[in-house]
């Protein structure tokens, strides 16, 4: 009986070694497959990280174009406030210089006036130089009215 037992005992041993050494297979088989799919996981992720990477360094350079652009044209708006500055202030002396000059003329026509109207005997004198003399030289509405008639010319 003994060696029956043995016999038994020795299949079972055997049989439960064939066990185990099937059972890790099938483990070292499944970490294999578990291997092998995070090796196929990090490969994608270095793909995506590699993608990221150049997005990243295309918005990089899209920034800095953008950011030399943006100081260009606040370069541009700077020159061109200066200048507008300068026309202004050119404008401003340009009008005093017409102002000044108008009202330069208009004492020289009337003194003119005043000279003819003593030179001019019965053509009205004095009163017909102050109605010529306040007719404008100039009108920015357009031509200036003709000027009234002289009293005793008509």
């Amino acid at each position: 009986d003994e060696e029956e037992d043995e016999e038994d005992g020795g299949e079972e041993d055997e049989q439960d070694a064939d066990e185990e050494t099937e059972a890790a297979i099938a483990h070292r088989s499944a970490i294999a497959a578990d291997l092998q799919r995070i090796r196929a996981e990090r490969d994608v992720l270095i793909e995506v990280v590699k993608e990221f990477e150049e997005e990243l360094a295309q918005a990089d350079a899209y920034k800095e174009k953008m950011d030399k652009a943006v100081a260009d044209l606040m370069s541009q708006i700077e020159h061109q406030r200066k200048e507008f500055n300068n026309t202004k202030n050119d404008l401003r002396k340009s009008n005093t210089i017409i102002k000044d000059l108008q009202e330069e003329l208009a004492k020289k026509r009337a003194s003119k006036l005043s000279d003819m109207a003593e030179n001019v005997h019965g053509y009205g004198g004095p009163a017909s130089v102050a109605a010529v003399a306040s007719v404008p030289l100039l009108s920015s509405s357009g031509p200036p009215p003709p000027p009234p008639p002289l009293p005793g010319m008509v």
